[in-house]
């Protein structure tokens, strides 16, 4: 849930591009712009405010002219500026009531307050933040994990609202969610890491659908059936002991929850008779505001698909619904123990919903145990009329109830679909079918049970059956109006893929840097490995990334992707300890390419030309093509070696070398492609095969999870994000199969926090 926001300053508030600027009486009062004030505590977004200010004043503005007025104090520019981005004033005004808001970056203290004070827009700021309260100028993941820090918020609770590629980024690294704003000399192509692109603020409409679309999530809510249920007795509390096997559905409602500053809660309902306050939704959502004394509200929208009172639970899955989308919305970090807890004060088959799929239930129906059943398909019958559970207790005959234990023989037993037909059960269906004669019609027309305390019937399909009766060609009666639904078994689950995360070449090279800084100051030439989250995580631990060898005071580490021979002897000579992290995968291509060169052979490497693994390669040969496809491939009188940069698909390879075979008279190949990349892309190959979604965890420059995400939309829909917050509700919606990788650079606490934020929004 978004709860701050925190505005770049110069770059946003104060910037001149498509601005529109006031000239004030009071230009020569207040702040004094001299060359050494104008260049130290401004960004290049409020020296463009003031140098087009002085431009449309008629005034020179060059750093030239402004280090005259610097010498020449008669000449000395000041300014009293008011240039208020367009809608800034707006998006404050609809903002101030609904968000703790921060202003950081771009300048000193004093100057942003006077800037602040000079356009009344001070009182809308709970807190102002700036570059000095964080001790440092440029834009960095500590930044923003300070302000955030500072408004006492999660990073993931907090808008960024940035103009510049370098903030965004950062923010990026941060956590934190991130508006990009083209106010400054950078457009949308150069904003790669903003969620949103707008022009500029005043389009505030944008931001504020972009604002409830974070604090939204989408879920369905599932029906169940009990395919067995045996009441076993009364209990001192009231309640009544049951054993009973539920299964869920693919029939479901739909619920949006939109979290909300103010502390209501709203239900809007397609069935009007539901909406108020004693609605399960609601009720559920006041429970956890009143358990965990949260201050927010929430607006549910709740779409009925489930028959209401049919005993498909669908009230109670609703009540599960809300639970999980709370717990994610106001980030109560429930565990599923704890949701059940809570689901368990609201309704005795919530628990269930928390976790779904096949299970045996005991005690109230809280006490689950999930289980392995055939897949289902059956036909629902729903008569036009509720049955109350309350009522079905009351009638039960205590004297036939808990004799055949059929949910006991379910789950102890290795059922298939054929068997499971005929070990269907209900306790309830004497003292149902009683009262309402239509639902033994129903069930003995179509050789069906009672599902729960009813009013639904259900029948299911015997696949060892070929001629059984079409259920749905049944027309009980004329006299009663009744629905009739096709639902099969859906039991969620999320697939892991058995080869992810951190290969060996990449855990090697972290912890070796890791180690290495204990002791000395370490620089790594570029990135170590492709993870944006783990680059800035070394660098929190006082590792340094540097591009230049000068920029260099310590040991130099090389890259698991390695660099040309030359490189590393550079740093030698230069007198530098150097620590070689190269994958010895990596360097094993090395040493055949090298070797196929001083042959007279030439190198034909298969991979990205702009990879640095493959600049790393080649950087030692003058003999060499770096392909893509066949036909890049040109022919020469030299023998061919034919390689491939380690985290290529290896079946496109091996097609390339049967391909090049044919074409060239000596030719020599060498399968270099990293065997964890080969598991990895097999694994996943095999997850997506089985899934309904894919999701593939990495960095958007890593080469093996561009891979592995091409690979898995080969076989079903397939997302390459790099963090849990990029993994968006609606791709989930409807999904029974959720299949997960990463790449070799992702790290544990990644890859476990995109699990976690699944697991809450199924």
């Amino acid at each position: 849930m978004i709860k701050g926001i925190i505005f770049d300053f110069d770059g946003v508030i104060a910037n001149s591009y498509n601005a529109h600027f006031k000239a004030y009486n009071g230009i020569f009062n207040d702040l004094e712009m001299d060359h050494e004030f104008f260049s130290n505590n401004f960004g290049r977004g409020a020296k463009a405010v003031i140098g087009s200010f002085l431009k449309s004043k008629g005034i020179c503005c060059s750093e030239e002219e402004i280090t005259r007025f610097k010498e020449n104090k008669d000449s000395m520019v000041n300014i009293k500026y008011a240039v208020l981005n367009p809608g800034v004033r707006e998006f404050l005004e609809r903002s101030k009531k609904c968000f703790k808001l921060a202003i950081g970056s771009g300048g000193r203290r004093e100057h942003i307050q006077t800037f602040l004070d000079h356009n009344n827009i001070k009182h809308y700021f709970e807190q102002v933040i700036t570059a000095q309260d964080v001790e440092r100028q440029k834009p960095s993941p500590d930044i923003f994990l300070k302000v955030c820090q500072l408004l006492s918020l999660k990073p993931k609770e907090c808008l960024v609202i940035e103009d510049s590629p370098v903030g965004m980024k950062a923010a990026r690294s941060a956590g934190t969610n991130i508006v990009g704003v083209e106010t400054g000399p950078y457009k949308a192509a150069e904003m790669p890491d903003a969620d949103l692109k707008i022009s500029d603020l005043t389009q505030v409409s944008k931001i504020d659908e972009f604002i409830r679309e974070l604090n939204t999530v989408r879920l369905k809510s599932y029906a169940k059936l009990n395919l067995a249920l045996d009441v076993i007795g009364k209990r001192t509390d009231g309640y009544h002991d049951i054993e009973t096997i539920f299964q869920t559905i693919d029939l479901a409602d739909d619920i949006e929850v939109t979290a909300s500053r103010d502390s209501l809660i709203s239900l809007k309902c397609n069935i009007k008779k539901l909406e108020n306050n004693e609605n399960i939704c609601v009720k559920a959502a006041n429970l956890l505001k009143k358990e965990y004394e949260i201050p927010y509200g929430a607006n549910i929208i709740l779409n009925k698909k489930i028959p209401i009172g049919g005993g498909l639970s669908g009230g109670s899955s609703n009540a599960a619904a809300i639970i999980k989308a709370l717990n994610y919305l106001w980030d109560l970090g429930m565990t599923v123990e704890e949701m059940i807890s809570i689901a368990l004060k609201i309704g005795s088959d919530v628990p269930f919903h928390i976790i779904g799929c096949s299970c045996f239930a005991s005690g109230r129906g809280e006490l689950l145990e999930m289980i392995k059943l055939p897949d289902i398909k059956a036909t629902v019958i729903y008569p036009g009329f509720e049955s109350s559970t309350a009522e079905a207790f009351a009638g039960i005959d205590k004297i036939h109830i808990g004799k055949k234990m059929a949910s006991r023989q379910i789950k102890s037993s290795k059922t298939s679909a054929s068997k499971l037909v005929e070990m269907l059960h209900n306790d309830f269906e004497e003292s149902i079918l009683t009262k309402y004669p239509i639902l033994s019609e129903i069930k003995h027309k179509v050789d069906g049970h009672l599902t729960g305390s009813g009013s639904c019937i259900f029948s299911l399909k015997d696949p060892s059956k070929k001629n059984q009766i079409d259920q749905n060609q049944y027309d009980c009666t004329d006299k009663h109006r009744y629905e009739k639904y096709k639902v099969r078994s859906f039991n969620r689950e999320i697939i892991l893929s058995d080869e992810m995360g951190f290969c060996l070449g990449v855990r090697r090279a972290v912890e070796e840097v890791r180690r290495l800084s204990k002791t000395k100051k370490v620089y790594v030439l570029g990135d170590l490995i492709h993870n944006t989250q783990v680059i800035d995580k070394l660098k929190s631990e006082g590792i340094e990334i540097i591009n230049s060898i000068d920029e260099a005071k310590g040991v130099i580490a090389i890259t698991a992707h390695g660099m040309p021979d030359r490189v590393i002897e550079d740093i030698t000579e230069k007198g530098h300890d150097v620590t070689d992290l190269t994958c010895p995968l990596v360097k094993h291509v090395h040493d055949i390419t090298k070797e196929a060169e001083s042959q007279g052979r030439e190198v034909v490497v298969f991979g990205n030309k702009n990879h640095v693994e493959v600049k790393g390669i080649v950087g030692n040969l003058t003999n060499f093509q770096i392909i893509k496809n066949l036909d890049e491939f040109k022919p020469s009188r030299r023998p061919i070696t034919l390689v491939s940069q380690t985290t290529r698909d290896y079946d496109t390879y091996e097609e390339l070398s049967r391909q090049m075979r044919k074409i060239v008279k000596d030719f020599e190949f060498y399968n270099t492609i990293c065997t964890a990349s080969m598991k990895r892309q097999s694994a996943a190959a095999e997850v997506a095969k089985k899934s309904d979604i894919m999701i593939v965890i990495g960095g958007k420059k890593s080469s093996n999870t561009k891979r592995l995400a091409e690979i898995a939309s080969n076989f079903c829909e397939t997302h390459h994000i790099e963090i849990e917050k990029d993994l968006k509700s609606d791709w989930l919606l409807g999904k029974e199969k959720i299949g997960l990788t990463a790449g070799a650079s992702s790290p544990e606490w990644i890859i476990q926090a995109v699990t976690d934020k699944i697991r809450m929004l199924i």
